[in-house]
Order: structure tokens, then sequence, then C-alpha cells
């Protein structure tokens, strides 16, 4: 990516400018060789993760075995007598099923049935629990912080913690636009699992046609008090009807139809009389004197009231007979009700108690479970996944020790963080190795330190080295070993060299090559012996040693004495190379005594170890006291992770490859 650049003519301050930084690619080849370098981390974690799985796989978890019976659910419904018709069982009433099967009232029938209270795989109380498993240190703890006291369990918790592992070993599934079902069981036993799968099927079964029992004895009970009650009922209106045609005849509509036609006769008879009799009292008021018309008068008279009396009468009792006639009628037609509701009630009775006697279950088993198959533990699938698991457990430590190491990974990084040359990347130099460096001369090891000689042997400001100061920025970084194999390897060109022993706090060099006891720098620079006589040479490294002798109570004085300038000179004067191993210069202040008198610095920095801010304090407290810093040492390198030991091996293999 480019840099984004304006025109400044238009007037926007530089520091306004927008830039991009550019993005640095991703160097698939670095990051290759990183996972590379770390292949042990990862096969590491990998083998302990799949160590780890298959001790649970195959030492800690019991085979499970699942056995499973098959139920089908008739689709069918008898709606009316004995006539079935077809109607679809809806979602809500497969899944109410499917529920009816993990219920607790059926669970407990199979725990009951197959007296699984008696056994340990369900009922976990029969067998002890250990008080190091995660359960008892978590039921432990729940009391604990609740200030509660473990107690035993009843018999109603015992069921229900039974209920429910037995719940768990359960499984129901329906297939897709089907009416099966498919109930499983699982168990460490295989026949067990069968056993518990028949179970559950035929007390589903048995469970189905005990509800439908309650169904009907509870609907024959209310019908037999619907029966007893309309029985009574019609026994009280057949009694009533009884009294009321006993208390007075009761007429038929024929004779109610007779006096009926009477008293329209009788009024029809009436209204003639009534008007006959007006018009004999109009003929006898128009008359001069009495005439027989008055007889007609009082006879006409004496008629209507004797008809008028008698309509009456006939009023009455036609009213009469009416209302009883009606009130017959009514009971009777209640009754009649009363007596259809009893019968049909009574049949419905009979109806109920002949189906109680011949209930079905809506459902039947189409396969009974056969002897359970292994399904669990998948060792094959948990090996797969805690090898996944330690592959990526291995990238994140990988990822993590580079993202969070303080050290430097390559002499590239180290370089390019303190503006110096590393001259070269010296393995772990142990003890075995330095006595057997002369007898490899073509070990990489060797080569290294070859490298490092011929890097301190071009000249320093016109001249070559002679004196050179090896420090570092805290103890334990290889400092010693590298002054060690520098000797040795200029020993090797016949170069007449010394190596003293300035570390004179924690001195080293006694652990790595064997030194006499007697006398050395510290008697020195006191006077007490010459210098030639302090001087001990080892034949293996075919170099001189100075051993730091006498440790006193403050180094630091010794090296500001005058004597110990007077004692280098005269050893510059005999020898060809002097290393001087001195403490780091964060720790003492002995190195910065020293630093005036040597002709250059090697400043050793640990691989991946010394964090890279402590390397800088140190370079500028020697760059400080004016230091001639030669370059820079990755020390304790694993040279086969190295980016330098991979181009080597690059460059190897190809021209191995371009051979005819």
């Amino acid at each position: 990516m480019q840099n984004l650049t304006h025109n400044s003519a238009v007037g926007v301050p530089p520091y306004m400018v927008p830039t991009a930084q550019e993005i640095p690619p991703v160097d698939l080849a670095e990051l290759f060789f990183k996972v590379w370098a770390g292949k042990w981390i990862i096969i590491l974690c990998t083998a302990i993760a799949v160590l780890l799985a298959g001790y649970y796989a195959f030492a800690m978890t019991q085979p499970r075995y699942s056995a499973t019976a098959t139920l089908q659910i008739s689709p069918s419904q008898k709606l009316v007598g004995d006539i079935e018709t077809f109607a679809p069982i809806d979602p809500i009433s497969i899944n109410t099923k499917l529920q009816l099967f993990r219920s607790s009232h059926l669970l407990g029938q199979v725990v009951t049935s197959l007296n699984l209270l008696e056994d340990p795989e369900f009922n976990r109380y029969l067998t002890p629990s250990n008080p190091l498993s995660i359960n008892s240190v978590r039921t432990k703890l729940r009391n604990l912080l609740m200030g509660q006291r473990p107690e035993p369990p009843n018999e109603t918790a015992i069921m229900n913690k039974t209920i429910a592992n037995l719940a768990g070993a359960i499984s129901v599934n329906n297939p897709r636009n089907t009416y099966i079902f498919q109930i499983s069981a699982s168990s460490g036993d295989a026949d067990k699992a069968a056993i518990v799968a028949n179970a559950l099927a035929e007390l589903y079964l048995s469970d189905q046609i005990a509800a439908r029992n309650a169904a009907a004895d509870q609907a024959a009970t209310w019908l037999t008090d619907q029966v007893y009650e309309l029985q009574t009922q019609l026994e009280a209106k057949e009694i009533a009807i009884n009294d009321l045609i006993a208390s007075a005849p009761t007429p038929d509509p024929q004779s109610l139809d007779l006096l009926s036609q009477q008293a329209v006769e009788t009024r029809t008879r009436l209204a003639e009389t009534q008007a006959a009799l007006i018009e004999a009292q109009t003929k006898l008021n128009m008359a001069d004197e009495p005439t027989p018309l008055q007889a007609d008068v009082r006879r006409y008279s004496a008629q209507a009231s004797a008809l008028q009396d008698f309509q009456i009468n006939l009023e009455t009792k036609l009213a009469d007979r009416s209302a009883g006639l009606i009130q017959l009628q009514q009971l009777r037609r209640e009754a009649d009700t009363t007596r259809v509701l009893y019968q049909t009630f009574l049949a419905r009775l009979q109806q109920t108690r002949i189906e109680r006697d011949l209930q079905t279950a809506d459902s039947r088993i189409l396969s009974y479970a056969s002897p359970g198959q292994y399904v669990a533990p998948r060792k094959s699938l948990i090996l797969a996944i805690a090898a996944l698991i330690g592959v990526v457990t291995g990238f994140i430590i990988l990822a993590a020790s580079h993202v969070f190491r303080q050290g430097f990974n390559n002499a590239q990084d180290l370089s390019q963080a303190t503006g110096y040359k590393v001259l070269a990347q010296l393995p772990r130099l142990t003890k075995s190795k330095l006595k057997h460096l002369g007898n490899a001369p073509l070990s990489p090891m060797a080569e290294a330190i070859r490298q490092l000689r011929t890097a301190l042997t071009v000249p320093q400001s016109g001249s070559i080295p002679k004196i050179i100061l090896s420090t570092s920025s805290l103890p334990a970084e290889g400092k010693t070993a590298q002054s060690i194999a520098l000797a040795q390897s200029f020993a090797s060109i016949k170069k007449k060299t010394l190596l003293i022993e300035a570390d004179l706090r924690t001195p080293a060099l006694s652990r790595h090559i064997p030194c006499y006891n007697g006398p050395g720098l510290t008697a020195v620079i006191g006077g007490d012996i010459p210098l030639s006589q302090a001087v001990h040479h080892d034949v293996k490294l075919g170099a001189d040693i100075l051993p730091a002798g006498q440790i006193l109570a403050n180094p630091a004085d010794i090296f500001a004495l005058p004597d110990f300038g007077a004692c280098l000179a005269k050893a510059r004067e005999s020898y060809d190379v002097i290393i001087i191993d001195a403490p780091p210069p964060l720790l003492a202040t002995d190195t910065l005594l020293l630093v005036p008198i040597s002709d250059v610095v090697v400043y050793n920095v640990r691989w991946q170890k010394t964090p890279s801010q402590t390397v800088l304090a140190g370079l500028e407290q020697l760059k400080d006291c004016g230091a001639k810093i030669a370059g820079l040492v990755l020390t304790e390198t694993d040279l086969r992770k190295t980016q330098f030991n991979r181009a080597t091996k690059f460059m190897t293999a190809r021209q191995k490859f371009q051979q005819p």
C-alpha cells in the first residue's frame, strides 16, 4: 500500500495531511518456519491431550449400550359407534405423547416394575461417592456456603433421583412425517438396555389402557347418577299424572267439544231470545192498552234468564275441564321427555360398561428392542477431538510465547533493535561441548566461533583489537562459555591467548574448565606475585588462564588501582589476544572500569531470554563510558530454529538437488 499525499499548495498544514502506513506483507515462509520451530510444543500438547483422552476413554468411562423399541400410533379415532374414521394427529398431540414417555408418572412405573431402586446404575445412593469427586466437593461447598448440614435422603428423594437418572438414559424420537415412536434406552449392560426400552413401551400401552378404563369408569359413574336421577324424576311425574286422573274424571277431547258446541248453541239461543224480548217490549210500549203481548214479554224474559244461567254453567264447566286437560297434557309431555332422556342415558351407560371391558391402546409395538448396540464412549471421536484440541493448544502456546516473549528470536531482530551488528549466533556451550570443541572443527558450533573470531580480527580504528572485553546484561547468559570458546579458537590459529576471569563477584570459569586454586588476578594486582606465576596454561584449551583468585570485599576497588593497568599493559606485550570475562555492567561497576583499557567490547545476549529493555540499558551504559562495541553475540541459540541455520540447510539441499 502506498502512502497517500496531498499537494500542500492548497493550504492544508503538513500535520493535517492524512497518510497511510505501508502494511508489511505476510511472510508465509517465516510463519511456516516459526511453526516448524515450535513443532515439538505442538506435538507435546497433542500427545498429552491424546493420552489424557485415551485414559478417559479406555480406563475411566464405562461402555454404554443402546437398545430401541418401536411403537406406532394409530391415526384412526372412533367417532360414532363402532365406525372408525381417519383423523390425522396434530403435532401438539405428538409432542404431548413424546413428553408422556419422559413423565415421572410413567418412569416411576418402570422403576417399580424393574426394581431399579436396587440397581446401582440408576440408584446412585447404593454406591458410596468418592469424597474427592466433583459432585461431592460441590455439594460440600454448597452446604458450607448455605450453612446447611447434609441429611440422608428419604425415600421420596431416592425415588425422584432414580427417576431422574432413568430419564437421562431414555430418549424418544419421532421420525419426520410418521406416526412412529422410537424408544431408546442406554445402559452399561446390553441386555438391561433392551429390558428398559421394552418395559417402557409396554408400560406406555398399559398406561394408555388404564387411562381409558379410568375415563370409562368415571363416565359410567356419572351416567349412573344421571340415570338414577332421571328415573326418580320420571317416577315422580307418572305419580303426578295418576293422582291428577284419580282426583277428577279426566275429560276427553270429544266431551270438551260437545260442551263447547252446547255453549255456542246456548249463546245463540240466548241472543235470539233477548232479541225477541226486546221486540215484544217495544210492541207493548206502543200499544194503548195491555194486550197478550205482556205474556210474551214475561215468557221471553224467563227464557233469557234461564239461558243465561245455563250459559254461565256451561262456560264454568268448560273452563274447569280445559285446565285439567292442559295440566294432564303438560305432565304427560314432561314425562315423555324425561323417559326419552332416561332411555338415552341408560343405553349410553350400558354401552360404556361394554366398552370398558373392550378398551385398547391407541398404539401398538412394531418391534421389541433387542440387546443393545455399543454407542459410547466414541473412542475414535474422543481421540480425534483431543488431538485437535492439543494441536490448537500447541498453536496457542506457540503464539503466546511469540507474543509475550521478551527476548530476541533471531539476529535480525536483535540488530534492528540495538543498531549493532550481530557477530555470531552461538549454541548452548555445555562443559562437554567445550571439552570436545577442538575435535569437531566442522560442526555448526565451531563454525559460529570462527565467525566470531573472524569478525574480531577486522581492524578497529586502524588496528587489530588485542584486548577483548566479553560481558552481558545479566548473569547466566553464556558470556563465560563464549570467552572460553573464543580463546580456544584464537589458540587454534597459533595466537598466544590469555583468558582473564575478571568477574570477581560470581566467578564461573572453574565450572567449565579445571583451574588450580592458587593465587590469581587479585594477587597479581596486589603485587603479591608476578603475572607469569599466576597464569595457568590449559593444554586442552591451548591458552593461558588467569583465574580470579581470592575474592575480596570490594572488587571494584581492585580495578581502580594503578597496578591493574600496569599488569594489563605487561600482558599486552606478552600475548597476541587477551580476552577478559567481565561481570554484567548493570549489576557491577567493575565492567565500567575495564572499558577504557579494552580495545573492543563483545556484548552477549541470551537467545529468547534477555529482555530487550535490559539489553538496551546495558549497551547505553557501556556507550556512556566510551566503550567500543564491536558487536553482539546471540548465545544459547538453538541453531535449528534460527534463520541462519534454515538458510544453510536450504542452500545445502538446493546444491544436492542440482548435482547430477
